[in-house]
């Protein structure tokens, strides 16, 4: 006030009046407590995850601050699923016979796989019907559930098995020795086409079909 009179002070613009002249304002600072409240639910059925943080920023005033909210959790796992090891098991080849020196002698050879033809720890080949050879008979099992044939009876002359006639084939030259349920017999082909050119499917072990390899 000036004789009686009221003075309007007018500072330039970017100033303000402090009391006594017009000067540039100061910047103000002060502490800002920002809090963020996440809910995180896991899509493996668990329960909400409630995460509350705390960031205190000194910063001048006026301010603007952007924060993005982070929607990971450390406490998620990858969903995983076990897979069972695969069924392995002893493969038997049919019975093989041959004639050397006027004698005939059967056996099987053995190798252990894995696969879906594993139903029992043993799993013998049965051919579909008898192949011969020169000096040579690829033999099925009897037709007995377990493949073992009666007594020993005809001697071991296994030239007969070759017509598929049982009378004529001898038990030593038919028997499978497969006593379920630790044995399974197997059909040869159906192994073949889904084993192709595996153990058991080659001319060595006793398979001389077209699905053979």
């Amino acid at each position: 006030m000036s004789n009686g009179k009221c003075i309007r002070i007018e500072c330039p613009e970017g100033t303000m009046w402090t009391g006594s002249r017009c000067s540039l304002p100061e910047p103000i600072t002060h502490n800002i407590t920002i809090n963020n409240k996440i809910n995180t639910i896991s899509e493996a059925s668990r329960p909400n995850i409630n995460i509350n943080y705390t960031n205190n920023l000194q910063v001048n005033a006026p301010v603007t601050i952007n924060q993005e909210e982070s929607n990971n959790s450390t406490d998620c796992e990858d969903d995983t699923v076990p897979t069972s090891p695969p069924r392995c098991c002893t493969v038997v080849t049919p019975r093989t016979c041959k004639k050397t020196y006027n004698r005939w002698h059967c056996y099987h050879t053995r190798n252990q796989m894995c696969g879906d033809f594993c139903e029992a720890s043993t799993i013998y080949l049965r051919p579909p019907r008898p192949y011969s050879r020169p000096n040579l008979v690829i033999v099925p099992p009897c037709d007995t559930p377990n493949g073992q044939c009666g007594l020993m009876t005809g001697g071991y002359d296994c030239s007969g098995c070759a017509y598929g006639n049982g009378l004529g084939c001898p038990s030593y030259c038919n028997r499978y020795k497969c006593v379920p349920p630790r044995c399974a017999f197997c059909d040869q082909q159906t192994y073949c086409r889904q084993n192709f050119g595996s153990f058991g499917c080659s001319e060595d072990d006793g398979c001389f079909d077209s699905w053979c390899s």
